[in-house]
């Protein structure tokens, strides 16, 4: 497998099976795949996963892992950071390529067709065992990239802050986890923020930038839009401390609040930054299919959901329902950010509303 940046550097081979003990590894780290079990038949899962992980973080942050893990220098259970990369970037990858080999593994694929084979000691499992068995498989994804992204906030690591992701960040007003979680709760998933960071971008160009008006260049520019060596960096700083993980900063200015406004902009900011939260989010829902969600943020969009019918899916009118309340919650935040850019007058105040009433000029045709 070759990785290529667009600063042409490649990585060949994968971050797996460097000893031949790749079995081994994705035993250690997820408990799921036997050890004794052939590498071969998940090599190609592994490389899909791997290009899936990247296109999320960054080609240059698998690139390093990968040199770090093929180099003498590392050791699996080393505490240096480029040992714990290693580590961190593995997991997402080995959940992921595990979670898809399982599903080809339920029947076998032979000469003569596909075939169900069972023993004595063993039962085929029901269709709503493996349903949730695959959800919990996607659940463990979704923590191992909340663990990568998390260590990757808390570190400099120059790929990770040239990624594309990271770049598209600093064109957003929601600054970090924390800012996001101020208006909308989605339990401190770092895969969360990040997959819905396309769609607050274009929630706030398209609503929240035309609301604002000519405010809006003195808005983002004290929130630090742009600049990726002040506010984001500090961001996320407060979130790493306000989570309990390293590189946090404990005594910072908020726990899980509003990123500070350079000139004094705080509540139209954080006015602005609720409405782009709210509508990325129904936005979300209308677009894709909830199993892209942690499940404990995807059973919100089912109202009837009472902790025990886990295979339920959220029906039509229940998402509709749902979502109509987050636009509505999101409008109400909108004439809030109106009202604050006029100074809390009405916009309208003024403006002729009604044509002037003038007799001569008033006319009723019959034909």
């Amino acid at each position: 497998m070759t990785w290529v940046r667009n600063d042409n550097f490649k990585v060949t081979d994968m971050i797996f099976n460097k000893k031949g003990d790749g079995a081994a590894e994705l035993h250690r780290l997820t408990g799921l795949y036997y050890a004794a079990n052939s590498f071969d038949v998940i090599a190609t899962e592994i490389e899909f996963a791997t290009r899936e992980v990247a296109s999320l973080v960054g080609e240059g942050v698998v690139a390093r892992a990968e040199r770090h893990y093929l180099s003498e220098e590392y050791n699996p259970d080393g505490g240096t950071t480029e040992d714990l990369l290693v580590r961190r970037v593995q997991l997402p990858i080995a959940c992921l390529a595990v979670a898809r080999h399982a599903g080809q593994t339920l029947v076998s694929h032979e000469d003569a067709g596909r075939k169900a084979k069972r023993d004595d000691n063993e039962t085929l499992p029901w269709e709503w065992m493996i349903d949730r068995d695959d959800r919990a498989l996607r659940e463990k994804y979704c923590r191992a990239l909340d663990a990568l992204y998390a260590f990757l906030e808390g570190n400099d690591f120059e790929e990770w802050n040239g990624s594309p992701m990271r770049k598209l960040r600093e064109e957003c007003i929601v600054k970090s986890l924390g800012d996001f979680e101020t208006v909308y709760p989605i339990d401190h998933s770092y895969y969360t923020y990040f997959l819905l960071l396309p769609l607050i971008v274009e929630c706030q160009q398209l609503t929240v930038r035309p609301a604002v008006g000519e405010k809006w260049e003195e808005l983002v520019s004290g929130n630090g839009t742009g600049d990726s060596s002040h506010s984001a960096t500090a961001a996320v700083r407060n979130d790493m401390g306000a989570f309990g993980m390293t590189g946090g900063d404990s005594s910072s200015l908020r726990s899980l609040g509003m990123t500070e406004s350079r000139n004094g902009n705080e509540g139209l900011l954080r006015l602005a930054v609720r409405v782009a939260v709210l509508l990325s989010v129904a936005t979300a829902v209308e677009r894709w299919s909830l199993e892209v969600f942690p499940l404990s943020i995807a059973r919100r969009f089912n109202p009837t959901y009472q902790g025990n019918r886990a295979s339920d899916k959220a029906s039509t009118a229940e998402m509709e329902w749902a979502v109509g309340k987050l636009r509505q919650q999101a409008d109400e935040a909108l004439n809030e950010l109106l009202s604050a850019v006029n100074g809390g007058g009405n916009p309208y105040d003024g403006f002729p509303l009604l044509p002037g009433n003038d007799r001569r000029n008033k006319f009723f045709n019959a034909g």
